[in-house]
């Protein structure tokens, strides 16, 4: 890990945190999602998506919004929130992607969204998932 970016580490925890759900260990998940918010500079959008996975929504919806408040993080949050084509994956995959989904029909994520922009699909690949 110490040879990583700050991002790959960001994304090594991200993987450390989804094993930690699968495993329902919750002393790995709470250190992985701390790593995660003591770097959210790293990747604000890591984190987010951590956030949704490990059910921790409200969390994950205050971070959203804060990134959308600020002029400087607000592009990098949209692009985060838009709707890409849906590629065949594992069905926990499928789980997590249902959660965001709900994650973004929350009211308060959903008014903050619209308050600076909009959600659109794309019939492309994501970058994150």
């Amino acid at each position: 890990m110490a040879e990583a970016s700050q991002f790959g580490r960001a994304q090594i925890a991200s993987v450390r945190m989804r094993a930690a759900v699968e495993m329902s260990d919750d002393i790995a998940k709470s250190e992985a999602l701390n790593y995660l918010r003591t770097n959210k500079r790293d990747s604000p959008e890591t984190l987010t998506r951590a956030l949704v996975i490990a059910g921790e929504s409200g969390e994950a919806a205050r971070h959203l919004i804060s990134r959308l408040e600020d002029p400087q993080l607000r592009s990098d949050a949209l692009l985060d929130v838009q709707r890409y084509a849906d590629l065949p994956a594992p069905p926990r995959e499928m789980q997590w992607r249902a959660k965001w989904e709900s994650f973004l029909a929350r009211s308060d994520v959903r008014a903050a969204i619209e308050k600076v922009g909009r959600v659109e699909s794309y019939d492309i690949t994501s970058p994150d998932w």
